[in-house]
């Protein structure tokens, strides 16, 4: 890192490594490249020496000083988002998380946990009373984009049984889940149990 930028400044703690970086002019795409150019130089050296893994976690660019714990909080969000969903050994950049940096505010409210008991609850307890996996193939339903007979292929099932475990689904949850508004509020609902739970979908 201090090779790349040699004005850098930097703080060690245990297994963390803070460091702050001031680009002499700052150009985002720039700086993320060679940001990830040093992260790929980094886990080169070590991947046959220490069996551990490297997350890099990037805050956004601040103009003044004062403001650097913001884009130091920015960083560690994009680390713990990264452990919640299981993505090790890579470089995270906080402005690409995307969707995950609303829903990592919402955890833990109220409303987060309202959907979870509308729309995840209902499936977690009626699989586990009845050894199903309904809960997994809403999970597999929506990576295929609702389309029932890509997820019968993604999860090795025959097309019909697909079908019935949609209708159960939409049964459990009273809801009819051809309708795009609700698939949205379910598609949100479980990326909140994901990110709530240290688990990847």
């Amino acid at each position: 890192m201090l090779q790349v930028y040699p004005k850098a400044k930097y703080y060690k703690q245990s297994d963390l490594i803070v460091f702050i970086i001031s680009p002499e002019k700052y150009e985002q795409n720039k700086v993320y490249a060679q940001l990830e150019m040093v992260f790929n130089n980094i886990r080169g050296r070590i991947a046959d020496k220490m069996a551990f893994t490297i997350t890099m976690g990037v805050g956004e660019y601040v103009e003044n000083i004062k403001d650097i714990h913001r884009s130091y909080a920015q960083a560690h969000t994009s680390v713990n988002l990264g452990y919640q969903l299981e993505k090790f050994d890579c470089i995270l950049f906080y402005n690409r998380m995307g969707i995950y940096r609303l829903l990592a505010a919402t955890v833990g409210t109220e409303e987060s946990e309202e959907f979870n008991r509308r729309y995840i609850k209902p499936l977690l307890d009626y699989d586990a009373k009845y050894h199903t996996s309904l809960l997994p193939t809403l999970e597999t339903l929506t990576k295929c984009g609702w389309n029932l007979k890509n997820a019968s292929a993604a999860l090795f099932i025959h097309y019909n049984s697909v079908k019935y475990r949609f209708a159960k689904i939409c049964e459990l949850l009273d809801a009819d889940l051809r309708d795009h508004e609700l698939r949205l509020a379910v598609e949100m609902a479980l990326k909140l149990h994901m990110v709530n739970n240290h688990r990847h979908m």
